[in-house]
């Protein structure tokens, strides 16, 4: 079920950031089993599972596992809903303790208590059954990290873990009819994930490298074109040779591709000292460190130009999905959806595109400063709706970089 504004505005209410206290206690209660899993009364509407999928006690994490992998335990066993998972969070008394991870404890309204393992370094998403506003891509899950907790829509073929829940009913082996199975929402997704990966040539247009626009010029090996607007687009990406190849994914203010991308590895996350405008930096922008002369990144307000003022079709190219943007003079580039690196995943490759600008983004009271910059976001339009403008991220993310010359 598609979350309705109410519970929107719930789910604000009941998730802020939480601070958890530390604790030593390691002792964790269960009230019973069922079909072979242990679970927990904590006074809640639901009963919740005493491990994750996968896991054979409390303090393992278990397998981070696509969405699309549903609870795998069988019925009445569920990923909690997006509600389920707030009360929880609103209800329950936080604290910590560690150990080769970190594990939250929630203790219930009744004094029981369930223990919540997540990874140190980026912390770990809990999968609910609810579909995010974004789109039917885009789940709700909740984010712990040693911060607190938080819900996020992220991709559904990002890895996440499975904390299950049963309905009251299921202790009596009634079977459950609550409105949040997610059975209807997997379907959903992979209804739409059969039919992008079915569509035919005449739904997405497929074009040559001839039907693109010849660069303009080169400047140290590299060409761009000339689309009438205030710079020259690049007609590839940084690491790249085809205007169809993905290139390198960067971190904001890195030069070079990693493993992983996660905010303990970032450079520039929550550095104050990089809160200015990277583009030409010799050190920071890797358009100006790898190509040289006068590349660099673009900012936010040329990102803006090229989405206001050049028409944007969603095509195939050698196999690549992407968009081929053509300025007001007629002249064209290719922008592939390469996806983006979180963590150690690979993310929306082939279905969406998010590249960095060199502006980052500005304090305010709802965002820290030194954590954010700017970036063009596009995407596949059965999940974005065409979707293509400027958007903030968090600096740790890998993307591809196309560069651009005055």
């Amino acid at each position: 079920m598609i979350m309705t504004r109410t519970l929107i505005a719930t789910l604000i209410l009941f998730c802020p950031l939480f601070s958890f206290a530390q604790q030593t206690s390691t002792e964790v209660s269960y009230r019973g089993t069922f079909e072979g899993h242990e679970y927990v009364d904590l006074g809640l509407s639901v009963l919740w599972a005493t491990c994750n999928v996968e896991a054979e006690n409390y303090n393992e994490l278990g397998k981070a596992r696509f969405w699309t992998d549903g609870a795998q335990w069988g019925e009445p066993w569920r990923r909690a809903s997006a509600e389920e998972w707030a009360e929880l969070i609103k209800k329950c008394t936080w604290t910590t303790f560690e150990t080769d991870k970190v594990i939250a404890i929630a203790k219930g309204p009744n004094g029981e208590s369930i223990f919540l393992p997540f990874s140190k370094e980026r912390g770990s998403y809990y999968w609910t059954n609810e579909i995010h506003p974004m789109g039917a891509s885009r789940i709700y899950a909740s984010h712990l990290t040693s911060d607190g907790i938080k819900m996020e829509g992220i991709d559904f073929m990002s890895g996440g873990l499975d904390r299950l829940v049963i309905p009251m009913s299921a202790i009596t082996r009634e079977t459950s009819s609550s409105p949040a199975s997610q059975t209807p929402l997997l379907d959903t997704v992979r209804k739409l994930t059969e039919s992008k990966n079915k569509r035919t040539a005449a739904q997405v247009p497929t074009i040559t490298d001839e039907s693109l626009s010849a660069a303009t010029a080169m400047i140290r090996g590299h060409g761009y074109v000339d689309l009438g607007l205030s710079v020259k687009w690049a007609t590839c990406n940084v690491g790249a040779s085809e205007p169809s190849e993905s290139g390198g994914k960067y971190a904001w203010g890195e030069t070079s591709t990693k493993p992983s991308y996660d905010t303990a590895n970032s450079k520039t996350y929550r550095r104050k000292k990089y809160d200015y405008d990277l583009g030409g930096d010799a050190i920071l922008d890797a358009a100006r460190v790898h190509w040289g002369g006068s590349w660099r990144l673009p900012t936010d307000a040329e990102v803006q130009e090229i989405v206001e003022k050049c028409s944007w079709q969603w095509v195939t190219l050698n196999g690549v999905a992407g968009y081929k943007v053509t300025g007001p003079n007629g002249q064209s580039i290719f922008l592939p959806a390469a996806g983006y690196c979180r963590g150690k995943l690979l993310c929306d490759d082939n279905a969406r595109g998010k590249y960095w600008t060199s502006t980052p983004m500005e304090i305010s009271q709802k965002r820290k400063a030194a954590e954010h910059a700017y970036f063009l976001d596009f995407g596949d339009h059965i999940y974005w709706k065409e979707k293509y403008s400027v958007d903030w991220n968090s600096r740790e993310e890998g993307f591809p970089i196309r560069p651009v010359t005055p």
